[in-house]
């Protein structure tokens, strides 16, 4: 079963860069703003419950260090919600209970 983001609508977002996977399922969100922090809800098609585990790296950690585990989120009806830093890169690893077929 495929996982698409509903909506995205790039205006309402400026200097956020978004990019998706289906297998794995994963979305990159780039926030390349030096001084906004955005606010993101991403609403999933085919998706129903889960978890979502947030990775990510901003400028307070070292270029050569990994990613670090930011938060786990509950999917509630397919939708999520997270504060995306400025100058920041944000993995969303979806992790599916439940999908509409």
């Amino acid at each position: 079963m495929a996982v698409y983001a509903k909506r995205w609508q790039p205006d309402s977002f400026p200097n956020v860069e978004v990019f998706a996977s289906d297998n794995p399922k994963n979305i990159v969100v780039i926030n390349q703003s030096p001084t906004a922090t955005q606010i993101a809800t991403i609403a999933l098609e085919g998706v129903t419950s889960g978890t979502v585990d947030v990775w990510g790296k901003n400028e307070a950690v070292p270029f050569p260090d990994p990613p670090i585990k930011l938060a786990t989120l509950s999917l509630e009806n397919g939708t999520f919600t997270f504060r995306l830093a400025p100058f920041s890169v944000t993995t969303f690893v979806i992790h599916t209970v439940s999908e509409i077929v």
